[in-house]
């Protein structure tokens, strides 16, 4: 039997499954699923593996810049919208520092305290 080539891929899991495996804290097995990876690599498809942040196309940037889009960011998060995990509308392609910025995992230079004292090693 060939195989059709416009063919919907078929998965065991369906996304009702994946919201409720969310809301019990299984995040992790959603995010190894062959559902989200297939849904990752369209989204850096369709961003052309651009940093939408450092575009400007997403969330104001300091600086416009072209860099290369390593990670994809829900714009909703997916512990407060569990239905929207699998929405490509919901994705978005991020660089790592512009994910980690957005993520709130980024510390600027004005916020580390200045030393008191010179280091003598």
């Amino acid at each position: 039997m060939r195989k059709q080539p416009n063919r919907p891929k078929r998965y065991k899991t369906k996304p009702k499954d994946f919201a409720k495996a969310i809301e019990e804290g299984k995040v992790m097995q959603f995010y190894k699923s062959p559902q989200w990876i297939d849904l990752r690599k369209q989204a850096l498809m369709r961003d052309k593996h651009e940093c939408q942040r450092c575009n400007g196309k997403f969330c104001p940037a300091e600086q416009i810049t072209l860099s290369e889009a390593t990670e994809v960011h829900h714009i909703k998060g997916i512990k407060e919208y569990p239905e929207l995990c699998l929405h490509l509308d919901n994705i978005v392609s991020l660089c790592h520092a512009c994910h980690d910025h957005v993520e709130g995992r980024w510390v600027s230079n004005t916020s580390i305290k200045p030393q008191i004292t010179r280091e003598m090693w």
